[in-house]
């Protein structure tokens, strides 16, 4: 079996997995920033790394599913990036679709090699913001969230990528912007899967260099140059193009052990095709040393956090600058709540988009507390640590409720589970919020029965 046909079947096992809750499979939570695998937790190191500085302490929770994952590209390198990533097969799709619409197939322009400049701007951003930026915007968690939840304008990011991917360079996202991409590449230089060139096969055709998208420059080295016999692993993906397209069998993968020779890669960052300059690689550089200042994005940022709507979070939360911090926006709790309390936000939440929250009147929160109980990064704190259930307080227009106009109405009395604690009737039979006793729940509400509720709950953070 050829060695794309096994990529593209992981490809598609991976997409199955992170939709398996949509079929009624049990055991699965979670997309690609983390991930239940029936018990295993799988954890993405960059989100690690995010929350960690975002957050201003390492995220110790995140440490053991993060190191396993670890461990795997150290072996495979940027395999992710070939055999995983699902933005990544949507680029290739979108690849194919240009190639059968252009009049010279094999001439478009592409970027080869990796550039690492977005990998230290989203950390830096993180420390100065205390936002994990990628986690709200990778295509590849606003896809699956898509996918999970429900479509929202975020998804016009992915649609602006392979936008980009037809109408400019092939390889912008993977090897300009993309700082999972750029992470990975750092790890593909240890890793000691290659693929290493039979000399006594291969010919010089270099049929191999012409269906390479990632590795160019290290192919040529070791095919048409005979620098090494290994291409090396910074930037290529393993996706076996280059196995599965030699004519001569010359191509395959192998161990390579000799750290001298996987840290020779070439590393000049050019684009070939028509119209190829390097003014764009200056261009590009120049952009991420621009990012890097963070004199543009930390402000832009910071606004839109103060901009944000004030969600109600799920019980557990943590206040809500160390949520947006922590929370990793894997939909773990959205999933495990068996009432569907919990809502995901899309971009209409600005800093929060992707974080989870509770909307009373669509669906108030019953207080299973199993949300607690996935939460891998620490934004919803485990049921141990959580000293009350506060998610806000209750709030009572007087001017429109019933009961205070002369009516006989006790629907958000009878329906608080704390009966007499949380509400209770004052003389006559008026409803009055305990604001001690009241979590927040909703339940309240969502039984009110005017059209615009006349008991409404205030987020724990914004409490008068």
């Amino acid at each position: 079996m050829k060695v794309n046909h096994v990529r593209r079947c992981m490809q598609l096992g991976v997409f199955t997995l992170v939709l398996a809750p949509l079929l009624g499979i049990s055991g699965i939570r979670g997309n690609l920033n983390s991930a239940d695998w029936w018990g295993v937790t799988l954890t993405d190191p960059l989100a690690f790394l995010e929350v960690s500085v975002a957050a201003g302490k390492a995220a110790t929770a995140m440490l053991g599913p993060a190191v396993l994952v670890l461990a795997v590209y150290l072996v495979f390198g940027k395999a992710y990036c070939g055999w995983v990533c699902p933005v990544g097969f949507l680029i290739e799709m979108t690849g194919k679709v240009k190639r059968l619409f252009s009049r010279q197939p094999g001439a478009r322009a592409k970027i080869t090699g990796q550039y690492y400049w977005s990998l230290p701007a989203v950390l830096i951003i993180a420390l100065f913001t205390h936002l994990p930026l990628f986690q709200i915007l990778s295509p590849a968690g606003i896809l699956m969230r898509t996918l999970l939840f429900g479509i929202g304008w975020e998804v016009l990011l992915i649609v602006a990528i392979l936008i980009a991917e037809l109408t400019a360079y092939s390889g912008l996202w993977c090897r300009v912007l993309c700082p999972l991409g750029a992470f990975y590449s750092l790890l593909g230089r240890l890793s000691p899967v290659q693929v290493k060139v039979d000399r006594n096969k291969c010919d010089g055709c270099q049929i191999c260099t012409r269906h390479c998208h990632a590795a160019v420059n290290s192919i040529r080295n070791v095919v048409r140059d005979g620098q090494a016999e290994h291409v090396g692993g910074a930037s290529c993906t393993r996706c076996g193009k280059c196995v599965d397209k030699c004519p001569h069998g010359a191509l395959h993968f192998a161990v390579n052990w000799n750290m001298d020779d996987k840290l020779r890669e070439g590393s000049t960052r050019h684009i070939v095709g028509p119209g190829a300059v390097d003014v764009f690689r200056r261009r590009v550089l120049r952009a991420g040393t621009g990012l890097l200042s963070a004199g543009i994005l930390v402000p832009a940022i910071r606004t839109t956090i103060k901009m944000s709507p004030d969600f109600i979070r799920p019980p557990g939360a943590a206040a809500e600058p160390e949520f947006l911090a922590r929370c990793i926006r894997c939909g773990k709790c959205a999933q495990s709540c068996r009432y569907h309390s919990i809502l995901m936000a899309g971009a209409e939440g600005g800093a929060a988009m992707g974080t989870p929250y509770v909307s009373p009147r669509q669906a108030p929160c019953y207080l299973c507390l199993e949300c607690t109980k996935v939460c891998p990064s620490g934004a919803i704190k485990p049921l141990d640590e959580i000293r009350e259930v506060k998610m806000g307080v209750a709030e009572i227009d007087t001017s429109r409720c019933l009961a205070y106009q002369g009516d006989i109405c006790r629907s958000c009395y009878s329906n608080c589970p704390l009966i007499d604690e949380a509400i209770y009737l004052d003389d006559p039979l008026k409803p009055v919020v305990n604001r001690e006793k009241c979590t927040g729940c909703g339940l309240c509400e969502y039984a009110c029965v005017m059209n615009k509720p006349a008991i409404t709950v205030v987020p724990k953070d914004y409490m008068s």
